[in-house]
């Protein structure tokens, strides 16, 4: 019969504390496994967040260049409508019939304005809402001088125009601010359009202030 081994005390302890000393390992090594697979997500987390906003702030800026490109060439195509019809229109043709093509241009315009402007008080600040809504205005009054006697439409057509472009220019001016884009203009550029000319001379240093 083979002889049956003892196990003396010292050898017992000895073999606890080494199973005791595998066991704390291993739940040490869980613990840290836990942790690292925790803050791994609390960063993905924060990763898709910081890539959440940069998408919305990516998206609203360029809608809000959109948008405001979309009022500008709203405002010319409005003031150019009414301008060609003072212009063409004789003392026989005037005021243009209802449904002159004229009317229609001026009108689609002005409500190409209106829902453009109704977008950027989403999605600008304040000060860019105001200079829209005053150009808004003031291009509707030159509008309404296709119900004027012709006398009175040539009278007002330089001066309104003049008005137009500066009101035209505040706003781009302020729609350059809220996108931090470079400074806003604080001189006429050289290359102006007639109504400016008209109101300051080809070669006039006139600066304009933001707002104006």
């Amino acid at each position: 019969m083979p002889a049956v081994r003892r196990i003396a005390p010292s050898s017992l302890r000895d073999l606890v504390v080494t199973v005791d000393h595998c066991v704390g390992m291993a739940t040490g090594a869980a613990v840290i496994s836990a942790i690292a697979a925790s803050v791994a997500a609390i960063l993905t987390a924060v990763n898709l967040n910081l890539t959440g906003r940069r998408d919305h702030t990516k998206w609203a800026r360029e809608t809000s260049v959109e948008v405001m490109m979309a009022f500008v060439d709203a405002s010319f195509a409005g003031k150019d409508a009414v301008k060609s019809a003072i212009r063409d229109g004789g003392p026989d043709a005037w005021p243009p019939s209802p449904d002159a093509r004229c009317r229609a241009d001026a009108l689609t315009a002005k409500e190409q304005m209106r829902t453009m402007q109704s977008r950027l008080r989403l999605l600008s600040t304040p000060e860019v809402v105001d200079a829209a809504q005053m150009l808004r205005a003031a291009t509707g009054e030159y509008v309404r001088l296709l119900d004027a006697d012709r006398a009175t439409a040539v009278d007002r057509d330089a001066d309104m125009r003049r008005r137009l472009w500066w009101l035209r220019q505040s706003f781009i001016n302020e729609a350059k601010k809220a996108l931090t884009l470079p400074r806003a203009w604080r001189r006429l550029p050289r290359t102006k359009p007639s109504e400016a000319v008209a109101a300051t001379g080809p070669t006039s240093p006139t600066r304009i202030t933001p707002g104006e």
